[in-house]
Parts: C-alpha cells; sequence; structure tokens
C-alpha cells in the first residue's frame, strides 16, 4: 500500500492512498501542476511505502508536458501564449440614457460665446 503526503513547512499531512506506485506517481505529478499554477514552491510530495519513505517528489520532478489529454501543458501549449487575454472595451458596452446621443462626433461644436 502506497501513502502520498504532503509536507509543507514543518507539517506533513496524507493526502490519499494507493495500491498501485504508478497511479500515486500519476497523482503527485498532477498535484504538483496545481501547486504550480497557484504558485506553491515550497512543497513536497513524499510517496511512503507502508511505513517507509520510498520516494520525494518536488517542482523539479514535474515531466516535461507533451499536450497529452491526461494534463493540460502548464505554458499554454495549444495556440494561446501567456500574452493572449481577452479584455472588452468598457467603452464598448457603456449604458447611455435614452435621448444622449451615443457618438460624440455627431455633437455640435459650441463657441466660446454659448458657453
Amino acid at each position: 500500500m502506497y501513502v502520498v503526503k504532503k509536507r509543507f513547512g514543518r507539517s506533513e499531512t496524507t493526502v490519499q492512498e494507493f495500491l498501485d506506485e504508478k497511479n500515486a506517481e500519476h497523482f503527485i505529478v498532477e498535484k504538483l501542476r496545481e501547486d504550480e499554477r497557484f504558485k506553491i514552491k515550497d512543497a513536497i510530495y513524499c510517496l511512503y511505502e507502508g511505513a517507509d519513505l520510498h520516494r520525494e517528489f518536488t517542482q523539479k520532478d514535474i515531466p516535461a508536458s507533451t499536450g497529452s489529454a491526461a494534463g493540460a501543458p502548464i505554458s499554454g501549449g495549444q495556440g494561446q501564449g501567456q500574452g493572449q487575454v481577452f479584455n472588452p472595451s468598457p467603452l464598448n458596452m457603456k449604458l447611455t440614457p435614452g435621448g444622449m446621443q451615443n457618438n460624440w462626433k455627431d455633437v455640435p461644436k459650441m463657441d466660446d460665446d454659448e458657453k
């Protein structure tokens, strides 16, 4: 039986138990990717075989992403770079009262005497 524990600082908590080592390692890699998305860098995952420490996993142990369906790539490798963000302009969605003109270019300019 394999036990996955998360060590953060001085505390260590049991996260999950597995019957198969490969499933436990896959779970740890997914948790490390999740921690990376949330920018948690100090967490260490420990894989215990019974009561004995079998292996420790850190952020350095995350395998390079191949774009498989099992794990989404961290750096947005499917055509989405880090700089591509959808930000609609608030001016396009501006609410105006019923009698106002929507386009300020159509407003006639006033002379200084009329002001």
